[in-house]
């Protein structure tokens, strides 16, 4: 930026301007240094002043700049001639100069402060009240910030949201938007991006039946994987009718694979890896029989039998494969048409079973409640002495678990609240030891 060009304020102005003249005037009067009354002093900010006269010092008044005394020079003064200031020198300039040409600077740390602040407040999921206060707090030194944590965070002022005639509302955030801001320079030698999606529900309140549905995605073979949000479903229930509901995700995702997209000026193929999501959210997505079902085996056509519960007695049943599910062969199988059937991904192969809650919060449960009660025959049931001295066992490791584990070892006295990862470390860690493996 030019010297020239360099706005000043006011109070800059008027800061340098008596900084200057104080100096000056304690040259002048620690040297009794003479001057020309007709000399000017000139101001790099672009103000000359006038003959130290009363014409002068009005000039002065009237911007309103508090100037010290001139000063005379007692020899002189019989002659009616005055002291005037002399004129900066040329290093003082610059500084002056150099003083005024922060303001880039500043300006790029009023913008480098904006970024941070955005990116901790979403980092660490900061209310729009405390981010309110905050903005608040430094906007006197930070005048660059905005006084509304919205304008911080770059919130959107309008949403598109529709109304979907089973009822709820659903917003299409966009697949292409989510790839162009999930992928970056650590991608470009990728010829291909393989998605990985995501759909499932989950409860928004505890006294209200209000839910989410969200439609996530992430690109499995990048060396940094983040999730990205799809869509948005919100209702009282989970979408009446799974066709309405992933209708615009099937049209784009249909789009990019046929065409692929194009970002930072290259281009990917995409395709669709798998799908991930649970027992209920697969049935709902295929349309096919819920996990109680009959027929609801997903890699097999075998036909349950009802014991209580549904059994699957037979384990060299006819298997499923993608073109028998596109065709619904087994009828008992289906009920209703695919809504994802437009996308070319295998419905047998591409869905994977849900290892979560097939094995840690089913098998591994049932076990344990079979061995502590009160489920299960008394046949296989431990004493409350084997019950309380495995107890005491997991309570001892508690101290030796390092932070990789998600959660630490608790009591068979709270096997009703345990969580999925807790089931897997008794599967896979904690429940058999020695080389024999034996329980606890």
């Amino acid at each position: 930026m030019k010297r020239s060009s360099v706005p000043l304020s006011y109070s800059t102005l008027r800061r340098h301007v008596r900084a200057k003249v104080a100096r000056e005037m304690a040259i002048v009067g620690a040297s009794n240094m003479h001057a020309d009354v007709d000399h000017c002093m000139t101001f790099s900010a672009g103000v000359n002043c006038h003959d130290v006269d009363p014409a002068y010092n009005s000039n002065v008044d009237d911007i309103g700049i508090d100037m010290p005394p001139v000063v005379q020079d007692d020899q002189n003064s019989d002659k009616g001639e005055d002291v005037a200031v002399s004129s900066f020198e040329h290093s003082e300039t610059d500084d002056f100069y150099a003083s005024d040409s922060s303001s880039d600077t500043d300006t790029d740390t009023g913008t480098d402060i904006n970024i941070k602040l955005a990116q901790w407040a979403n980092k660490y999921n900061i209310s729009k009240a405390a981010t309110h206060s905050l903005l608040s707090i430094l906007n006197p030194h930070f005048p660059s910030l905005p006084r509304d944590p919205r304008t911080l965070l770059n919130t959107p002022t309008q949403t598109f949201v529709r109304n979907l005639k089973c009822g709820g509302q659903y917003c299409h955030m966009g697949l292409a938007k989510g790839l162009h801001m999930a992928v970056n320079a650590e991608c470009h030698s990728l010829q291909h991006l393989e998605l990985q999606i995501n759909i499932d529900g989950l409860p928004l309140f505890k006294s209200s039946a209000t839910c989410l549905w969200p439609i996530m995605a992430l690109v499995r073979n990048m060396p940094t994987r983040e999730p990205f949000v799809i869509g948005l479903y919100c209702g009282q229930e989970k979408p009446g009718d799974a066709a309405e509901f992933l209708s615009e995700f099937v049209s784009e995702a249909c789009h990019l694979i046929a065409n692929g997209i194009t970002i930072n000026q290259r281009h990917y193929n995409v395709e669709i890896h798998s799908f991930v999501c649970d027992a209920p959210a697969r049935a709902f997505v295929k349309g096919i029989k819920s996990h109680s079902g009959f027929g609801a085996c997903e890699k097999c056509c075998v036909h349950g039998e009802y014991d209580g519960k549904v059994i699957y007695t037979s384990a060299s049943a006819e298997l499923r494969d993608d073109q028998s599910f596109l065709t619904q062969e087994d009828e008992s199988h289906h009920v209703s048409a695919c809504p994802l059937s437009p996308l070319p991904v295998g419905f047998v192969s591409r869905f994977g079973l849900d290892y979560m809650h097939l094995v840690c919060l089913g098998v591994m449960r049932r076990l344990i409640m079979y061995w502590k009660g009160p489920a299960g025959p008394f046949s296989v049931r431990l004493s409350r002495l084997d019950v309380n001295r495995i107890s005491k066992r997991l309570l001892s490791m508690k101290a030796f678990i390092p932070s990789d584990f998600a959660r630490k070892p608790r009591s068979l006295q709270e096997l009703l609240r345990w969580k999925a990862t807790e089931f897997r470390s008794f599967f896979v860690i904690f429940g058999f030891s020695g080389s024999r493996r034996h329980f606890v």
